[in-house]
């Protein structure tokens, strides 16, 4: 969260999302190696299912609704579509 605070980008989504739930379409994931804990992606989740873990980015897929925005305002590109 601290990233947060330094620099200043952007956090606000494009466009709107319903939160419906597509479960089983998408799901999220974060690469931990790029992840630098900013708290850009927890800011901007209308779902609220990402929390941190051991300074990371974690994505709780109960709570995600596969929107994607999390995806948009990451500056690290550290969470993509799960394959």
């Amino acid at each position: 969260m601290w990233l947060l605070q330094m620099f200043s980008f952007d956090i606000k989504p494009k466009q709107s999302y319903s939160l419906t739930k597509y479960e089983g379409e998408i799901k999220m994931k974060v690469d931990t190696s790029k992840c630098v804990g900013c708290g850009a992606c927890m800011a901007v989740c209308p779902a609220k299912a990402i929390d941190y873990k051991d300074g990371k980015a974690f994505i709780d897929t109960t709570k995600c609704v596969g929107c994607q925005t999390c995806v948009s305002v990451c500056p690290m590109q550290a969470i993509t579509i799960e394959d």
